[in-house]
C-alpha cells in the first residue's frame, strides 16, 4: 500500500492481490450499502460500477480517500483476514478507523460502523 496527501488527505493506493479481490466478492453480503444506493452515500462514478469498484481494466487497483467520515481521523490498513483486536470475528481484509472502530473493506465500502448514520431532510418531523 502507498499512501500519498491529495487536499490535506491521506489516499491510499492498494494493489490488490488475487485473495484481496476475493475477500470484495465476498464482502458484498456483508457490508451496509453493497452497491451505493443510499441518501448518505456519494455518487459512484459509472467507471466504477463493478464488482470490484475500481476502472475495469486495472481491477486490482484500489484508489480510496483514507479519512473516517466522522472525525476526519485516518484510517489503518489490516489487511490479514483472521481474529484480530477491535475487528469483527468474520474480519476478511480492508481498515480500521482507529477512534470508533468503524470497518472498511477493500473496496472503501463500509463494513461495520459503531456509529448509524440517518439520513434526514428539511422539515422531517
Amino acid at each position: 500500500m502507498m499512501t500519498v496527501a491529495w487536499r490535506g488527505k491521506h489516499v491510499f493506493i492498494v494493489d490488490r492481490t488475487p485473495e484481496m479481490l476475493a475477500a470484495v466478492v465476498k464482502a458484498a453480503l456483508m457490508v451496509a450499502d453493497p452497491h451505493t444506493e443510499y441518501l448518505f452515500s456519494m455518487p459512484l462514478p459509472a467507471y466504477r460500477r463493478n464488482e470490484y469498484r475500481s476502472r475495469r481494466e486495472h481491477p486490482n487497483f484500489l484508489v480510496v480517500v483514507g479519512v473516517s467520515l466522522h472525525l476526519d481521523c485516518t484510517s489503518v490498513s489490516r489487511f490479514q483476514a483472521s481474529v484480530q483486536l477491535n475487528l469483527p470475528d468474520d474480519w476478511l481484509s480492508g481498515f480500521l478507523c482507529p477512534c470508533f472502530g468503524s470497518t472498511y473493506d477493500l473496496a472503501g465500502r463500509v463494513f461495520k460502523a459503531k456509529v448509524r448514520i440517518y439520513p434526514r431532510q428539511l422539515g422531517d418531523e
